[in-house]
C-alpha cells in the first residue's frame, strides 16, 4: 500500500506487478547468469557490476530491475520467455532511476542471493585434487647386483629420459615400406 501511495502521489507513474520468482528458479537463474556474464565484476568472477533488485511485469512485458553496485542507479532489462527460445534478454539497459521506486523490503534478500551464489560456485568449481604423496624410499637390496661392463660411450648427446617420450620410426628401416617404394618407382 505504501508503494502504491507513493506512486499515486507522483501522479500517473505506472504500477509494476511483481513477477512471482524465487531465488534459484529457472527464470531468476537465467536473469542472474545473463547479468553476471554480460557485466562481470573484474574483482569477482561470481559477481556482476549489477545486482538484481526485482523481476516485474508491466503490460505483458517482463523486465528485471538491476541496481548498479557502484553508483546505486537503477536500470531496466527487458526480456521475454517462451518455450522455443527460453530466456531472451534485450540488448541494452535503460536507466530508470528517476521513475523507479524500490520496495521497502527487497524482492530478493542479500543473504539468500549470497547463499545461492555460494552453492553455484561450489557446484561449478572443480574440487582440488589432493597432491600425490611422495613415494617412500626404495628398500635396499640385501645382495648387490653383479657389476657388468659399461656400455661404450655414445658420441650423441643423450636425450633426457621422460615417461612419455614420443616413439619415432625411420621408414627406411621397414622392409615393407622399401618394397612398396621400389614398386611405386617402377610403375
Amino acid at each position: 500500500m505504501a508503494q502504491m501511495k507513493k506512486i499515486l502521489d507522483k501522479g500517473g507513474t505506472p504500477v509494476f506487478t511483481t513477477y512471482a520468482v524465487e531465488i534459484g528458479d529457472s527464470l531468476w537463474s537465467a536473469v542472474y547468469d545473463y547479468v553476471r556474464k554480460q557485466w562481470p565484476d573484474p574483482n569477482d568472477d561470481w559477481c556482476s557490476l549489477y545486482r538484481v533488485d526485482g523481476i516485474f511485469e508491466e503490460n505483458n512485458q517482463k523486465f528485471a530491475v538491476l541496481q548498479e553496485r557502484s553508483s546505486l542507479k537503477y536500470y531496466r532489462l527487458d526480456f521475454s520467455v517462451d518455450e522455443s527460445n527460453g530466456f531472451v534478454p534485450a540488448t541494452e539497459l535503460v536507466e530508470v532511476t528517476a521513475t523507479y521506486v524500490p520496495a521497502e523490503e527487497p524482492q530478493f534478500s542479500e543473504e539468500a542471493v549470497a547463499a545461492y551464489v555460494d552453492a553455484r560456485r561450489a557446484e561449478e568449481t572443480p574440487a582440488e585434487d589432493p597432491e600425490p604423496e611422495e613415494d617412500p624410499a626404495p628398500a635396499e637390496d640385501p645382495e648387490p647386483a653383479p657389476v657388468s661392463d659399461p656400455e661404450p660411450a655414445s658420441t650423441e648427446d643423450p636425450e633426457p629420459e621422460s615417461e612419455e617420450q614420443p616413439v619415432s620410426y625411420n621408414l627406411n628401416d621397414i622392409p615393407e615400406y622399401i618394397e612398396l617404394q621400389s614398386q611405386f618407382a617402377n610403375a
